[in-house]
């Protein structure tokens, strides 16, 4: 008998057993147990299928079985029956260090232990408020590894003895047998679906080019073979780093991960890691505390890259529970990991070919929008006929939701040549305010105005912009009209959802606005133009 400080620990011997009546019954027990191998589908029947045999061996007012967590050293219970009352600790994380668990471990043979009258250890409290005297525990291997413990509990001193630990022992083993068996068996129908689902994916995305519904979809397929696992897609362009896709299992969530995304992007965090070729942990103590605090219990950063092309990242992530709660997310699973691994390898060429088909599109789109614009330009010169051709250009090419051509009127006034796609009289309204407002006054000193998140990128006052407030456009693109350095007005672009505006963009729209003020010298319309400074 070894003494510990808060108690008593016995460890008996499996030998024990060789002679005991109670042979034949864990015998039977055993055959039990396997017989009805092929009808548990979860861990958890073979927990609920343990508790009963064990009752049959050995009987006691609380059985619980635990895993263990080294790398948080804790102690999970994970399966709980209790005879007596008292809250459940099921999901409970328990600290490994300095209690049952290690002495457990160190001595790696099951135990007896009897409470003392000193809280010693974590549960003590708990155990004595149920009225339990005794505990007997026995550790469960899988794969030479400690998997965690299985223990019982007696409101009596005395009712386990050294003698009674084969049984317990005996139980523990094949309960892990089972628990291994049971995780072969989803290891395989993994595999399988994992097999089928990449199939179904690369199907999936081949039935697009488009590249936000491939993200789209890339995302929703990673988040569905995560287990709901939340994941987003980033992407780089023009030196930047865009959020193209969000996917979450609860909508109410989405602005949440995109808010997450959007921090660790603007972080200066690298959003392709340098190890092109495996998944990247985030393991800086800054990072984790970072995402701790954004509710981020685990993340994968899953690089997208082609040959020596990097795309971007795929970001997965788990969230940690509501505040308070005991019951800590697990982490990613090597085998998680793994999968969003291969699923990276698999999105990477489809962003790649929706990326280039996007580019090829558009260039020819922009080249044959300039063609034609340039040819009207040469044989008519009805101001507003070419206005019109210009600005439903601009609206089909980028896909805005509002385009509008502005120039100066009478004295303090503007007016709108055209606009495509308003949803409001704002434009006439507020004709008379324009020339006061911050984009035109951008304008008139020749400079362009990017919004990308009204009023959020940039920092905007609402109140200042009272036709993306009433329109509800949420990014929007302003540029100064000018010929021979003067400024004839503005080419407005302007879209009713968030949206990365990118150099790109503001290139073509600002040769859409020379067409424009070459329109307007073609017409001799040049109103009352403004020097830049």
């Amino acid at each position: 008998m070894t003494n510990l400080a808060l108690g008593t620990c016995d460890f008996g011997d499996a030998s024990e057993g060789d002679d005991d009546p109670r042979a034949g019954r864990l015998a039977a027990a055993m055959s039990r147990l396997v017989g009805r191998f092929g009808s548990f589908k979860t861990v958890g029947d073979v927990y609920v299928t343990i508790a009963d045999e064990v009752a049959g061996l050995l009987t006691y007012e609380r059985l619980a079985i635990s895993r263990f967590h080294p790398e948080a050293e804790a102690s999970e219970i994970v399966f709980e029956r209790c005879l007596v009352p008292g809250p459940s600790r099921v999901g409970v994380l328990i600290p490994m260090v300095g209690g049952l668990v290690s002495r457990l471990l160190a001595e790696r043979r099951p135990l007896l232990y009897t409470i003392g009258e000193d809280d010693r250890d974590a549960g003590d409290p708990l155990r004595r408020a149920r009225g339990i005297q005794q505990l007997a525990l026995s550790p469960i291997i899988i794969d030479e590894q400690y998997y965690g413990a299985i223990s019982i509990n007696s409101v009596d001193v005395e009712r386990y003895r050294p003698g009674d630990l084969w049984l317990l022992e005996s139980m523990a083993g094949l309960l892990g047998m089972l628990v291994s068996g049971v995780r072969l068996r989803h290891d395989a129908q993994r595999n399988a679906a994992d097999a089928e689902h990449l199939v179904e994916t690369a199907r999936v995305l081949a039935t697009t080019r488009d590249l936000e519904r491939t993200g789209a979809m890339a995302v929703a397929r990673v988040g569905e073979a995560l287990g709901g696992a939340c994941a987003l897609l980033v992407r780089t362009g023009d030196g930047a780093v865009e959020v193209a896709a969000v996917f979450a299992p609860e909508p109410a969530d989405v602005p949440r991960i995109r808010h997450i995304a959007d921090g660790h992007a603007a972080s200066g965090a690298p959003a392709v890691p340098a190890n092109g070729s495996a998944v990247e942990d985030v393991d800086t103590a800054a990072t984790r505390a970072r995402l701790a605090d954004q509710g981020v219990e685990d993340l994968i950063l899953c690089p997208l890259h082609v040959d020596d092309e990097a795309l971007g990242t795929l970001m997965v992530l788990r969230l940690a529970g509501s505040d308070g709660a005991e019951v800590v997310p697990p982490r990613f699973s090597a085998a998680e990991r793994d999968r969003s691994r291969r699923l990276g390898r698999q999105i990477a060429p489809a962003v790649l070919n929706a990326r280039l088909h996007v580019s090829m599109t558009r260039a020819l789109h922009e080249s044959e929008a300039l063609r034609r614009i340039g040819q009207e330009l040469a044989r008519d010169h009805d101001t507003g006929r070419l206005l019109n051709l210009i600005a439903r250009s601009t609206y089909s090419l980028f896909g805005a939701d509002y385009v509008g051509v502005m120039r100066p009127a009478a004295v303090e006034t503007v007016r709108w040549d055209v606009v495509v796609g308003n949803q409001t009289d704002v434009h006439i309204r507020a004709g008379a305010h324009l020339h006061r407002s911050h984009t035109v006054r951008h304008l008139r000193a020749g400079e362009h105005l990017v919004v990308q998140d009204f009023p959020v990128d940039p920092p905007l006052d609402a109140e200042e912009y009272i036709i993306l407030r009433e329109e509800g456009i949420r990014a929007a693109l302003a540029l100064p009209i000018m010929a021979a350095g003067r400024v004839l007005g503005g080419l407005f672009i302007g879209f009713r959802k968030r949206r990365l505006i990118p150099p790109a963009d503001v290139r073509f729209a600002q040769a859409l606005a020379l067409s424009v003020a070459t329109a307007l010298q073609a017409a001799g319309e040049l109103g009352e133009p403004t020097r830049t400074p």
